[in-house]
């Protein structure tokens, strides 16, 4: 289940908050960028709560409210695509996939080319803790079995 929420310490930014899959209960997690969105800094982080209005804490039991999240895509200043961040949907393929949609920058030669949309799959592990297999935003990934032809 995906669901689009306001969070109410910061009612200007829309975030994505999804049911761990196989999980017909809890945890919710909540996706949401941070660092300085126009250079390498910039990631993405999660936390999880049992409801959805919060309070949502990173893995480590820290509340994402006063600044604490855990990173699940980050780049480095040497990467190609750099500051992943503004996800968006997850999709699920038909083979129970999960891809998740987000921007990154692109540098050619040392120059930023503008933000591009990347298409990812997203795992999760064993307690239901979404992340990425390699940590990082990939250039080339595997399209989404989406059944059509």
């Amino acid at each position: 289940m995906l669901v689009q929420v306001v969070m109410p310490w910061n009612p200007c930014n829309v975030v994505l908050v999804a049911l761990s899959p196989g999980m017909t209960t809890v945890p919710f997690s909540f996706f949401a960028s941070s660092g300085k969105y126009f250079d390498h800094t910039y990631g993405i982080v999660v936390g999880r709560s049992r409801s959805l209005d919060g309070i949502f804490r990173d893995k480590k039991g820290k509340k994402m409210s006063v600044g604490h999240a855990s990173s699940i895509l980050q780049s480095s200043s040497k990467d190609k695509f750099f500051g992943p961040g503004h996800n968006g949907e997850i999709i699920t393929d038909s083979k129970g996939q999960d891809y998740i949609l987000y921007h990154c920058h692109n540098c050619v030669d040392g120059k930023d080319m503008g933000r591009h949309t990347l298409l990812q799959r997203i795992y999760w592990d064993k307690k239901g803790w979404p992340y990425f297999e390699t940590g990082k935003p990939l250039i080339i990934e595997q399209m989404p079995n989406t059944g059509l032809k």
